[in-house]
């Protein structure tokens, strides 16, 4: 699930990843998001922002 500042929910729904463990989502620009991906009833959830000059991927997600 990715969710805005205010909460409003962007994306709601399961993903797949690919072979190398990542998945692709096309989120909003200049945004504060917060991704939050689950497997077996373990989560994993980090804040990250959508600027210009912001990193595109996101390799620190564990999921614990």
């Amino acid at each position: 699930m990715v969710k805005d500042e205010s909460g409003t929910i962007i994306v709601d729904e399961k993903v797949k990843t690919q072979n190398n463990g990542f998945l692709d989502l096309w989120l909003p620009r200049e945004k504060v998001l917060e991704i939050t991906v689950s497997l077996d009833g373990k989560t994993a959830t980090e804040e990250f922002t959508t600027n210009h000059g912001d990193q595109t991927c996101v390799t620190t997600m564990k999921i614990k």
